[in-house]
C-alpha cells in the first residue's frame, strides 16, 4: 500500500501541528485505510497497526473522548465491511479510559480478533471467551443494582466467583469490582450529560450508597469528578 506510507510520513510530521490539524490528518489516513480494506487490500490488524503508528496525542480529556469515539466509529465500520456481526469487537475501545492502556495497542487488539487472516480469530472463540462476553454483558445490564456482588453474576454464568475473577481478568483484563466500576461509571456519564438528576441522584441510580465512593471510581477512570465531567460536557455543547 504505497498510498497508506506516503500518508504516514505526511502525518508523522506533524509534531508541530495543532491537535485540530494532526487529527485532520489521521482522518484522512482513516479513509485512505478503509478504501484499502473494503478493495480486501489490506487486513484489519494491519490497518490498525498503521493508524497506530499515526494517532494524534490528545493534550487533554475533551481530545481523549474525541480521538476514542472517531477510532471506535472507524473499527466499526471497518468491521461492519469485512466481518458481519464482529463489531462486538470494538467494546474495548469504547470502554478505554484515558488511563488505561494505550488507543492504538487497544485498537489493534480488538481489529486483530476479527481478522480472517489472523490463526487466533480463524480457530473461533474458545468456550471462555464467550462466557467472558456473557459475564460482561450482564454485569453491564445490572450495574445499577446496588447490592450487586460476583456470587450472583457467576451464579448466571454457570463459575464459581473465584472461577469468574479469573476469567474476567484473563479476557477483560480486570476483576470483578474493576468491570463493575467501570460499567457503572459508563451509566453515570449518560445521565451527566443528558439529564438535570444531581450528582447525588445520579450516583444512587447508577447503584452507589455513598455519593464520596461515587466520585472516587469517577476520578479513578475518568480523570475528573462527575462535576468537572458535566461541566466540561456542557462548555464543548455550547
Amino acid at each position: 500500500m504505497e498510498l497508506a506510507r506516503v500518508d504516514h510520513e505526511t502525518v508523522s510530521c506533524a509534531s508541530s501541528l495543532s491537535f485540530s490539524d494532526e487529527l485532520h490528518a489521521f482522518v484522512s489516513t482513516c479513509q485512505l485505510l478503509s478504501a484499502a480494506v473494503s478493495a480486501r487490500a489490506m487486513g484489519l490488524r494491519q490497518m490498525a497497526c498503521d493508524l497506530s503508528a499515526v494517532l494524534p496525542r490528545p493534550r487533554c480529556f475533551a481530545d481523549f473522548l474525541l480521538l476514542r469515539s472517531i477510532v471506535a466509529e472507524f473499527a466499526m465500520r471497518a468491521i461492519e465491511t469485512t466481518v458481519p456481526g464482529g463489531t462486538d469487537a470494538v467494546l474495548p475501545l469504547v470502554r478505554l479510559g484515558p488511563a488505561d492502556r494505550p488507543l492504538g495497542e487497544v485498537l489493534v487488539a480488538c481489529l486483530s480478533e476479527v481478522d480472517t487472516n489472523s490463526p487466533k480469530a480463524s480457530a473461533g472463540a474458545s468456550a471462555a471467551a464467550r462466557c467472558a462476553k456473557q459475564a460482561l454483558a450482564i454485569i453491564a445490564a445490572r450495574c445499577t443494582e446496588p447490592d450487586l456482588d460476583a456470587a450472583a453474576i457467576a451464579l448466571e454464568v454457570r463459575l464459581s466467583p473465584r472461577g469468574l475473577g479469573k476469567l474476567l481478568h484473563e479476557h477483560a483484563g480486570g476483576g470483578f469490582r474493576t468491570i463493575l466500576r467501570q460499567a457503572r461509571v459508563r451509566a453515570a456519564e449518560n445521565l451527566l450529560g443528558l439529564s438535570q438528576y444531581s450528582v447525588k441522584e445520579i450516583a444512587a441510580r447508577v447503584g452507589y450508597s455513598w455519593t464520596s465512593q461515587f466520585d472516587r471510581d469517577f476520578l479513578r477512570e475518568r480523570g475528573m469528578t462527575p462535576g468537572q465531567y458535566r461541566q466540561n460536557d456542557a462548555d464543548g455543547a455550547s
